[in-house]
């Protein structure tokens, strides 16, 4: 090992204390046992389904967390972090579970709400308008409802706030809205939505209620923040763009590319991003009407999630055309390693090397992240979010969060530094011979794109997350010209491990942390691989 071995080895395991001690603050959890399956729930709830008179025998079911984004930033911000994860603790439906219940060519479906901590919020069977119901008087129906609230949310001083009745072919019902405080300046108010259906109550479902004022407040203070974004965005296209123009004037010039290799890993991205949709099996099922042969539904919710996903696929195949142009025309061999790891020969010191390399960096940049979310906190009385939310989602509800995270946060790891470091940063470095202009320029325009993104630290003032994530971007700038695309590969691949494998490790449960700490080892597994197979190499080498 050589001297800066030594220092980013050092250097790495100071920024891996800082990242890890700190993870819990960049990422506060709502709530920590998110993780139940299907069965868990549907043991929760059963007892209330039977007492509904509810069946669901032969009854398929799927589930998945999720939360109510809007609710959960108007109550962090008008009460602070500690009282909202008091709330969401104590059951207020902000963070729940939707199991889904539906059985082939039956139009009655039926959709639970289930808190972490196994109470209930809500369920709703949706009947068709021609199923029968025994005729019932409204005074009948408001007891029927009131009753229901009452022993199953174990909700009290209500306040009927709206009623309707429905009349349909074979029954009619009457529709109650409920309205409950749980605190009021500022007001945190929830309502209770029921239906009756004769002697029936196929619906009762808890949500929260933000005041208008407050609503439009949220939608006005993220004007600034969607502008950078919006910018950010606008200058990636406009990059994506002009990418893809050099690939077609280089080509038109008779000058050889790397056409079929880059076309092969955009292949191969295709499939990954198909893999990580079937593995969301919850969202597959939803998107099923049991009235349609289940894998009519299944191949256009596919379809619609596969293209939406590959559009991005066209501009990384002129950022990695480009960018190999562009280091075999500076001879810089940045991309080299890139390469052989792509064709599987990970013997190859340097690939062996950049897999280190790359984990070490990841834990830089976690380190950066803290110093400068710590830094706003202190100076600028930053906020940070409640999790989970955003792309959190894709390993919680993943039915293989191993095979989700190689493939979902290998594509957005290579598409991310495909075009911010690979192309963007070898052209600004060949256009003006400045590598703080080429680690600069990307890490800005890397840092406006993450303006919006709600999973990433710190939500306020404005700016902030945009500014933090400049600086990031900046550390895998450095990272690239430092030491190669591999290495800021998977150094990106690495920091979004740690962060979306966060929810599992904090669940407590050791299956959900052996999956996170085998998912988080994935960038390693090029020197790791490469160390095994080296002496069988070496010694069908030496027989031949």
């Amino acid at each position: 090992m050589k001297r800066a071995d030594y220092i980013l080895c050092a250097a790495a395991l100071l920024g891996a204390f800082l990242f890890f001690s700190s993870v819990s603050f960049l990422w506060p959890l709502g709530h920590e046992t998110i993780q139940k399956n299907s069965a868990e729930l549907e043991s929760d709830i059963l007892h209330v389904l039977q007492e509904q008179d509810i069946s669901i025998a032969d009854y398929q079911n799927k589930s998945r967390l999720r939360v109510d984004d809007q609710a959960l930033h108007f109550i962090e911000h008008s009460v602070g972090q500690n009282q909202a994860k008091a709330y969401v603790e104590k059951g207020l439906p902000l963070l729940y579970y939707r199991l889904t219940y539906k059985q082939p060519d039956n139009p009655v479906t039926l959709t639970c709400a289930i808190h972490p901590n196994g109470s209930i919020l809500g369920w709703n069977e949706d009947w068709p308008r021609d199923k029968s119901a025994d005729p019932i008087e409204k005074q009948q129906a408001l007891v029927l409802a009131t009753t229901c609230i009452i022993k199953q949310f174990k909700l009290r001083s209500l306040e009927l706030i709206e009623e309707h009745k429905r009349s349909y072919e074979q029954r009619s019902e009457f529709e109650f809205v409920f309205k409950y405080v749980h605190q009021t300046e500022p007001d945190i108010i929830e309502h209770i939505n029921v239906i009756v259906s004769g002697q029936h109550i196929r619906k009762a479902w808890r949500s929260m209620q933000i005041p208008a004022a407050s609503e439009r407040a949220i939608q006005r203070n993220k004007a600034p923040s969607n502008f950078l974004a919006t910018i950010g965005f606008a200058l990636f296209s406009i990059g994506a763009t002009f990418a893809v123009i050099k690939l077609l004037l280089t080509l038109n010039s008779g000058k050889k590319l790397a056409i079929v290799p880059c076309l092969w890993i955009c292949a191969a991205l295709s499939v990954m991003l198909l893999i990580n949709s079937l593995l969301q099996n919850a969202r597959l099922f939803e998107a099923w009407d049991p009235i349609w042969p289940s894998f009519v539904a299944y191949a256009q919710f596919l379809l619609n999630d596969v293209l939406f996903n590959i559009v991005p696929l066209v501009p990384l195949f002129g950022f990695l055309v480009m960018a190999q142009h562009i280091n075999q025309e500076n001879k810089s061999g940045r991309l080299d390693s890139f390469w052989l790891c792509m064709r599987g020969r990970f013997t190859e010191p340097s690939v062996q090397r950049s897999s280190l390399q790359g984990f070490a960096v990841g834990f830089l940049c976690g380190s950066a992240l803290v110093i400068s979310v710590l830094g706003i906190q202190s100076l600028f009385n930053g906020n940070i979010n409640l999790q989970p939310r955003g792309f959190f989602f894709y390993t919680i509800n993943s039915s293989a969060s191993i095979i989700t995270c190689l493939c979902f946060f290998g594509y957005i790891a290579l598409l991310e530094e495909g075009a911010y470091r690979l192309f963007g940063g070898s052209y600004l470095h060949q256009r003006f011979k400045s590598k703080w202009i080429a680690i600069i320029i990307p890490g800005i325009i890397y840092g406006l794109c993450h303006a919006e993104f709600a999973f990433l630290p710190p939500a306020d003032p404005w700016w902030a997350r945009a500014f933090c994530l400049s600086i990031v971007g900046c550390v895998w700038g450095w990272a690239f010209f430092r030491y190669d695309a591999l290495t800021v590969i998977l150094s990106h691949f690495a920091a979004d491990l740690f962060i979306f494998n966060w929810p599992l490790i904090a669940s407590g449960e050791t299956w959900p942390q052996a999956m996170a700490v085998i998912s988080i080892s994935i960038p390693l597994w090029p020197a790791v691989i490469g160390k095994l197979y080296a002496p069988i190499k070496n010694k069908q080498e030496s027989s031949t």
